[in-house]
């Protein structure tokens, strides 16, 4: 079996090794439509050439392009000269023609072939903007000086990244001088990849509080992959005023998940004395927790105060809140609803600004797991693009 093996490695790369790759299509109307309908093949090792066909009639042109063993490419090309009607086989003064071009380069087909007439060298159409020189974790390879029908592929490198949005490893100019698609992004899976800040705010006013927020902050935790390009999580608990004992900083746990929930479980035991001031909340994670001090990174990664609560505010949460978003920071609210509770939504969508950043919960269905959590995934991941850290 091992030899089996061995052999089809030598064989494989004896095939497909050191590659040329050409762009390939049948039967296209025009170079553009080649690009946008074709796919970019690696060739066999004795297909050293590519090779494009164009063949006219009357108004009507067909273009084939792929990959071609170099003798036989050139054998093909002869006939371009060959002596047909009034001029050559391959011509620009008559209603039927049939050309061959060939080249050796990697993606050398995939513009109009310099070999053919003047006249079916030129594709009517604007040409494109340049490509970024960069693509974080990945890079750009583009063919045909961002001409129509000209191509550009994306590769990512890190690991664990995709091109994103998938299915967009190819794009093409277009006739009207606008790209196939936006120049995708380099991401990781989301989840467990969130790029973001997060400073949970808790409050709970029922008898298993403690066990209920625990339980909610770890089914958090199972879905989140904290390190210094992803998560980085800071928690505590307020009732009349922020519990300082109960607070855990981003710089005390090393991008420990581990550790963070050991901090979490030791130092929370929810005291609710007085009135539930979520703006006091929100205020001291803007002066003590959103820090350089306390961990918060630079401004390439985004922010988000959340407030988990089974109370209405008492004090003036949507001042609060907007200053927190006027220093670009999201707000996020996570309503417990349960028996004998009734939150007020209105309030949470003005702190918020966006009715997808507040969640209501039913904690009497014992679901947020399989129901609130799922929709919180899908808000913050509709574009794994978001959660890319790189310097801009």
């Amino acid at each position: 079996m091992k030899i089996i093996n061995i052999l089809l490695i030598v064989l494989n790369l004896f095939l497909f090794g050191e590659a040329l790759k050409c762009m390939t299509c049948y039967g296209s109307r025009s170079h553009e439509e080649c690009s946008v309908n074709g796919h970019v093949q690696k060739c066999m090792a004795n297909q050293n050439t590519c090779e494009t066909v164009v063949r006219r009639n009357k108004e009507n042109q067909f273009v084939v392009k792929r990959c071609k063993e170099e003798t036989a490419c050139k054998n093909n090309q002869l006939q371009n000269l060959k002596k047909s009607g009034v001029s050559t086989q391959c011509n620009s003064d008559q209603s039927n023609s049939f050309c061959t071009c060939c080249c050796s380069s990697d993606m050398c087909n995939v513009n109009v072939a310099s070999c053919l007439p003047i006249m079916l060298q030129t594709e009517t159409g604007t040409s494109c903007s340049a490509q970024p020189n960069l693509l974080p974790h990945g890079n750009i390879q583009c063919f045909g000086e961002n001409q129509p029908g000209s191509v550009c592929e994306y590769q990512c490198t890190g690991v664990d990244y995709f091109v994103f949005p998938v299915g967009h490893e190819t794009n093409v100019c277009q006739n009207n001088g606008v790209w196939k698609h936006k120049t995708p992004c380099c991401a990781r899976p989301c989840p467990p990849y969130f790029l973001f800040d997060f400073v949970d705010l808790l409050h709970i006013n029922r008898p298993d509080g403690r066990e209920f927020l625990i339980t909610m902050i770890e089914n958090f935790l199972e879905i989140d992959a904290f390190a210094e390009d992803a998560v980085k999580a800071s928690i505590g608990y307020f009732s009349g005023k922020p519990l300082e004992s109960s607070m855990v900083r981003f710089n005390e746990y090393q991008s420990n998940k581990t550790e963070f929930l050991r901090l979490f479980k030791e130092r929370f035991f929810p005291v609710n004395e007085g009135p539930v001031n979520s703006g006091a909340a929100i205020q001291y994670a803007l002066d003590n927790l959103l820090t350089a001090k306390a961990g918060m990174r630079d401004e390439r990664v985004p922010k988000m105060i959340s407030i988990i609560t089974d109370r209405n505010s008492d004090d003036d949460a949507v001042g609060a809140a907007l200053e927190a978003r006027r220093r670009g920071f999201l707000v996020h609210v996570i309503g417990i609803e349960g028996k004998g509770v009734t939150l007020d939504r209105k309030t949470f969508l003005e702190m918020t600004g966006n009715e997808d950043m507040v969640v209501m919960y039913d904690a009497d269905t014992n679901t947020f797991k399989s129901d609130a959590l799922p929709v919180i995934i899908d808000h913050f991941c509709r574009d794994p693009c978001d959660h890319v850290l790189h310097k801009h």
